[in-house]
């Protein structure tokens, strides 16, 4: 079976490296597509060729173009999946899940989305024709729990849902051992014995309809927590790496500037907030498993969020303080962190104190062994990805049977029988569930302040 995923960028998680290993492993070809130049000068790119996977250029414009050069682009991208003989194509961002859908229409290969990140469900615009997009897919792969059931709500066939994360490295990303704690506070020059809090969370600016008025990723509602953390006495250092959860580089010219005004919009309202001094500002970090290896605590203070930091500081055996959004509930619970409302910088600041209070005593490191238990029961990349492969031939062969037959009550060689009365079937399943209309969950609200 040839299999093209198609990326948006070569500096993402190396998720893909794994899902390109498991499906060579299954016996099947693997071509990835990426925007140019990422395809030949990225660290995604780099890491698959040389495991030998064919990386090529896509013909999907980078977010941003033309309506024009959008639709040549997708033109352009149907032939290109037809002239390297594509049975499915896999996409993960919803820009590249139009595209692909678009471009597909009309053809035998199948379409697999595998939702890599949920926030254009949150978009009052994108929600509605997703409703509709989504149809398209033979196969839907929710990371999450949360993500499954929100896609169920908008009318997706159950049948055509499935639950698998992209986990993570557990090879990777272990817990450091006191030595290794030593050693990176004094490499990162903080106190061998103070209490050090770490979020690691690009900065995200407010949109004008997802979210209005506030970062995501929460990086106010945890500030004001700090602040008031500091207030009550607490001592400490909070560090916020402005980067992904697994590290990586950014590959030149793709971080967004309004990202970066926006970071440094946010660092000069923090600055009069009391603690301030007590605040590290990294970025640009490719490797963030020292400021794991030097953290008491993971903080996650989202308005959305997947498993993304959370898998990652579990892995390494840290426990987190997180709002209770989406999926995180089965990652974060009081054996392995701290759960709050989103927004309630109050009760954050009072899960900061406990955990600066509690550090080092047999009660943290017991967090800390749960946390890492349940990383390794729910988000080993390396069997995760042997699911994702299972999941595309499952894709694959029933997209075959339905492509065997035409239409409903068509008479076509090969359709008869129970063949032909499954397939009456599952057409008239998805003309009832198009019809279907379905409720996304209600927008959080707001409980600090935005940053002006």
């Amino acid at each position: 079976m040839k299999i093209v995923t198609l990326l948006e960028a070569g500096d993402g998680p190396r998720w893909p490296v794994a899902h390109a290993v498991a499906e060579r492993e299954s016996g099947d070809r693997v071509i990835v597509l990426m925007p140019p130049p990422d395809h030949v000068d990225s660290p995604l790119a780099r890491e698959l060729t040389a495991g030998g996977v064919e990386v090529v250029a896509s013909p999907v414009p980078h977010r941003g173009a033309s309506i024009r050069r959008q639709a040549g682009g997708i033109l352009r991208l149907r032939a290109e999946l037809a002239a390297l003989g594509a049975d499915v194509v896999h996409y993960h961002h919803y820009a590249s899940a139009v595209a692909a859908r678009l471009a597909t229409v009309g053809t035998t290969i199948t379409r697999v989305y595998m939702v890599a990140n949920p926030l254009h469900l949150d978009h009052p615009l994108i929600r509605p024709v997703e409703r509709v997009l989504c149809r398209l897919d033979h196969l839907l792969i929710a990371p999450t729990s949360d993500v499954r059931c929100r896609y169920a709500a908008l009318g997706q066939p159950v049948r055509r849902l499935r639950t698998v994360s992209y986990g993570v490295d557990l090879d990777r990303f272990t817990p450091a051992d006191d030595r290794e704690r030593r050693g990176v506070r004094t490499d990162l020059d903080l106190p061998e014995n103070g209490f050090v809090a770490v979020r690691v969370a690009h900065f995200h600016p407010p949109g004008r309809l997802v979210h209005p008025g506030r970062g995501v990723a929460g990086h106010e509602v945890l500030l004001a927590a700090w602040s008031r953390f500091v207030e009550l006495g607490g001592r400490g250092t909070l560090i916020l790496v402005d980067g992904a959860p697994e590290g990586g580089e950014d590959v030149a010219g793709r971080r967004n500037e309004a990202a970066v005004r926006y970071r440094e919009r946010v660092r000069v309202w923090a600055g009069a907030l009391p603690g301030a001094a007590a605040v590290r500002w990294v970025h640009g970090v490719r490797d963030v498993r020292p400021y794991y290896a030097a953290a008491d605590v993971n903080v996650v203070s989202s308005w959305v969020e997947d498993y993304g930091a959370i898998g990652v500081a579990s892995a390494c055996g840290v426990p987190t303080v997180a709002t209770r959004v989406g999926a995180i509930s089965e990652l974060v619970d009081d054996e392995t962190g701290w759960l709050v409302a989103p927004g309630d910088a109050v009760a954050v600041a009072e899960c900061l104190t406990d955990a600066a209070a509690g550090r080092r005593t047999p009660a943290a490191r017991d967090r800390g062994f749960a946390a890492r238990a349940r990383a390794e029961k729910l988000l080993d990349r390396r069997s995760l990805s042997q699911d994702v492969v299972a999941a595309l031939h499952e894709a694959v062969r029933g997209a075959r049977s339905w492509h065997a037959c035409s239409g409903p009550g068509r008479s076509v060689p090969g359709c008869t029988g129970d063949r032909k009365n499954e397939f009456t079937r599952r057409w008239g399943d998805y003309c009832r569930t198009f019809r279907r209309c379905g409720q996304g969950p209600p927008a959080a609200s707001a409980t600090v302040s935005s940053v002006k």
